[in-house]
C-alpha cells in the first residue's frame, strides 16, 4: 500500500512537470475582459453623465455596478480607460469666504 501510494505520488508529480496547468489568478477572466464592450461602456457612460448639473443626484461605482450588474472593478475601469474620467470618492470642504479667498489670494502672491 505504500509503495502504490508513492508511486501515484511520483505520477501525478510527473503529469504535473509535463503538462503545467496554466491556473488565471483572475476569479472571473473571461467577464472580465467582456465586461468593457461597447455597450456596457454606453450605459455607464449613460449613467455617469446622466448626473451633469443636478444636485445630489451623484452616483457612486457601486451604485452604477449594482444597477448594471458589471463588476465594480470592471465599472472602474471602464470609467477610467474608456471614458477618460476620474472617479473619486465625494468629500465635505470648507466653505471659502470672501475674506479667506482674499487672505489666501494675498498669501499666495
Amino acid at each position: 500500500m505504500l509503495i502504490v501510494n508513492k508511486i501515484f505520488r511520483v505520477i501525478v508529480l510527473l503529469l504535473i512537470y509535463f503538462y503545467p496547468v496554466k491556473v488565471n489568478k483572475q476569479k472571473d477572466s473571461l467577464q472580465s475582459i467582456c465586461a468593457r464592450t461597447e455597450e456596457n461602456v454606453e450605459t455607464v457612460n449613460d449613467l455617469v453623465l446622466s448626473q451633469e448639473n443636478k444636485s445630489q443626484t451623484h452616483r457612486t461605482v457601486r451604485e452604477i455596478s449594482r444597477e448594471t450588474d458589471i463588476h465594480r472593478s470592471s465599472v472602474s475601469q471602464i470609467i477610467c480607460k474608456d471614458l477618460h474620467l476620474k472617479s473619486f470618492k465625494r468629500r465635505c470642504a470648507q466653505e471659502l469666504t470672501d475674506r479667506r479667498e482674499l487672505r489666501c489670494s494675498h498669501e499666495a502672491r
